[in-house]
């Protein structure tokens, strides 16, 4: 009796939200992506001189794995924010973002190496 209770609570519990209406989560338009990149590569930008003024500093290299690691990870979640329709000239956002070639060969960032 009380095994079948749980199966039938869990699974209830597992199903229920299901059928409730879903909230829809608003994907990045092109000026809040804009906005977040701008706002995360100046951050960036705040992290790797702390770097460079604690290794001029003669800090050691291995308390900035930290801030090395924050920045890997922010690399691997940059590219999304570069929907289509959002490089310089395809926005009346100001923005620095070239737009992506078709010509040649892909050039390679800093966001490529893993």
């Amino acid at each position: 009796m009380w095994k079948r209770a749980i199966v039938l609570s869990g699974a209830l519990l597992a199903l229920g939200p299901a059928g409730l209406p879903q909230e829809k989560t608003a994907a990045f338009s092109g000026p809040n992506a804009i906005a977040a990149r701008q706002a995360g590569m100046d951050m960036s930008l705040l992290t790797i001189r702390s770097i460079e003024g604690a290794m001029k500093a003669g800090g050691e290299a291995k308390n900035q794995g930290f801030p090395a690691a924050v920045l890997a990870k922010w690399a691997k979640a940059l590219p999304p924010l570069f929907p289509a329709g959002t490089a310089k000239g395809e926005t009346s956002v100001e923005t620095q973002a070239l737009p992506p070639t078709l010509a040649g060969p892909r050039r390679r960032t800093l966001f490529d190496i893993n």
